[in-house]
């Protein structure tokens, strides 16, 4: 369905994962970008069930030579998930205006904690901080046996 798409996909929480399987399961070619020594998640059912069917590559955002590594790469790409917050993704290069001077076909989506005008975009985007920030793991009063 998805075959001819080509992703780059960069983050290590679950929601950015996870939206790199579905477009993978699609059948999009799904390239994670993986930091130094790996995802620490590598090993684990959580990393091998929402890293199934995707290729991975190494790359140290933090040097000029992984941010060409990946610039060649999103190149190539039709679309880039990241959960990058935007001042991190400024600082790296990657925020829209930056992405689409170089990268017009791009297509971006950065997976944050909070949206991009709210005063928490730049808090983590740590799964379980966001399910307590929305009220998720609020203690229900209610019938206990």
């Amino acid at each position: 369905m998805l075959g001819d798409l080509r992703i780059v996909e960069i983050g290590q929480g679950m929601a950015v994962q996870v939206a790199g399987l579905m477009l993978s399961e699609l059948g999009a070619d799904v390239l994670k970008v993986e930091r130094p020594g790996g995802d620490p998640a590598r090993g684990t059912a959580p990393f091998a069930n929402w890293n199934r069917g995707k290729k991975s590559v190494v790359l140290d955002l933090d040097t000029p030579g992984g941010l060409a590594a990946l610039d060649d790469r999103l190149a190539g790409a039709d679309a880039l998930l990241h959960q990058f917050t935007p001042s991190r993704a400024s600082a790296l290069g990657l925020d829209d205006a930056s992405l689409a001077a170089r990268h017009p076909h791009l297509v971006v989506t950065a997976i944050t904690g909070s949206p991009a005008n709210h005063p928490d975009v730049e808090r983590s985007d740590d799964d379980l901080l966001v399910a307590a920030r929305v009220g998720a793991l609020y203690e229900n009063d209610g019938h206990r046996a």
